[in-house]
């Protein structure tokens, strides 16, 4: 049914006659633990080139090196952790039925308990035909365990961010030093999308190709590598992991990866890296994303206003009036459906919030939009850089009832 429902959407898009780089890089669709991935082979000691474990493809090659094989997917030990991974067939994205997801937890025998993983390719997507010059979302879902230090996202004050994706980009002749080619990162090509978590639920995350900070520099702008290196054409590799040392062990789940296209023109100037997640246990949304445009972590702040509504249906540019506002409970402004980021020198926006119990239980898909809608004239510190909306969805359930994908999406699972 799965590899159907690709191909179905595949010759949609060969009829709209869209090019869009969304597909699998790596499956965890397959197998249990670290046997039986399907294509991919688990080294407990020697997936990577410090001898992290994790799988090696095995169509792949040695690279750089006699230790250094690619592409491959191991632990992340940056920071001093000791972890390991597995292909978990119990804990799943709710918005598939089948299949695992990658797990990446402590094993206890470290004092540092900081989740994480790595996926490393040896050239870049655009050379796999993953992505192209117009793949602008990479999304996934995610969900921690262990994440014991409160991010005060309900204050006045929350902390900037608890995770970490870290992207690298490379293409021939970018590298350090010698000017060496990919895998090795072009110079100066390394970001962080930083997002603030609460434990316990799965949140689907939609990353664009506005990171809010390049290593070692400064807060880069949209695809900041400029249009001779689209983002996601160019990047190669990319680590996820839970950013503070924690004081219990810790452990992530990583469902249903994908990169694609948009199917509108969306604010990628003013609203980045959002998240939108639902705790059945208290019967909460949150939602979350980095206020980007005018405010810079080490300047004068510049503060927005953003409306965020709801639909049963895809939200666009056009219809964004016709749905149905939040009430935030909290970072509220003007109880429109409005927020402002609690901390002026601080780049994060969220709120948490409800919605109707018999909207929730008709749709196993919910839309989400949100619009800056700041505006000098009603005091914020500028106008909205765009009239574009930004979009998200969630699924509560998998599923069946024939609710299409969006035609420039592909599941990775």
């Amino acid at each position: 049914m799965k590899a159907l429902r690709i191909v179905i959407i595949t010759f949609l898009l060969l009829l709209a006659g869209t090019v869009s780089a969304a597909t699998t890089l790596m499956d965890f669709n397959t197998g249990s633990g670290t046997s039986g991935w399907t294509g991919w082979t688990y080294y407990p000691n020697g997936a990577d080139d410090y001898g992290s474990a994790g799988w090696r493809k095995d169509t792949g090659h040695f690279v750089s090196g006699s230790t250094n094989w690619m592409p491959r997917t191991h632990v992340a030990p940056m920071y001093g952790q000791h972890l390991l991974g597995e292909i978990d067939t119990t804990n799943r994205a709710p918005s598939t039925s089948t299949g695992g997801s990658l797990r990446a937890y402590d094993t206890g025998k470290s004092s540092v308990q900081q989740a994480g993983w790595w996926w490393i390719y040896d050239n870049n997507l655009g050379s796999y035909g993953i992505a192209d010059a117009n793949t602008d979302r990479f999304d996934f879902y995610l969900k921690t365990q262990g994440i014991s230090i409160d991010p005060n996202l309900e204050g006045s004050s929350p902390q900037q961010y608890n995770f970490h994706v870290g992207t690298y980009l490379c293409w021939p002749g970018g590298g350090y030093g010698g000017g060496e080619g990919c895998p090795t990162e072009a110079s100066g090509q390394h970001y962080y999308h930083h997002i603030t978590i609460h434990d316990g639920a799965w949140v689907h995350v939609v990353l664009d190709r506005h990171p809010q900070w390049l290593r070692d520099c400064c807060e880069p702008g949209n695809n900041p590598a400029g249009s001779s290196h689209p983002y996601y054409q160019y990047m190669n590799s990319w680590y996820f992991v839970i950013r503070d040392d924690q004081p219990n062990n810790t452990q992530m789940w990583v469902d249903e990866m994908r990169f694609s296209q948009s199917t509108q023109a969306e604010n990628d100037l003013s609203i980045s890296t959002v998240w939108v997640g639902y705790w059945a246990s208290t019967d909460r949304w949150e939602i979350h994303f980095q206020d980007t445009s005018f405010a810079s972590q080490y300047s004068d702040k510049s503060i927005g206003t953003y409306e965020i509504r709801y639909s049963a249906s895809p939200i666009t540019n056009a219809n964004f009036s016709s749905a149905t506002t939040i009430t935030p409970l909290y970072h509220g402004y003007d109880g429109a459906g409005r927020i402002r980021r609690p901390d002026p020198w601080k780049l994060l926006a969220w709120t948490r919030f409800q919605l109707p119990s018999s909207f929730q239980s008709a749709n196993n898909r919910i839309y989400f939009a949100i619009k800056d809608v700041s505006a000098t004239a009603n005091g914020d510190g500028h106008n909205a850089p765009s009239s574009n909306i930004k979009t998200i969805d969630y699924y509560l359930s998998p599923s069946g009832s024939g609710v299409p994908l969006a035609p420039t999406q592909l599941r990775v699972q």
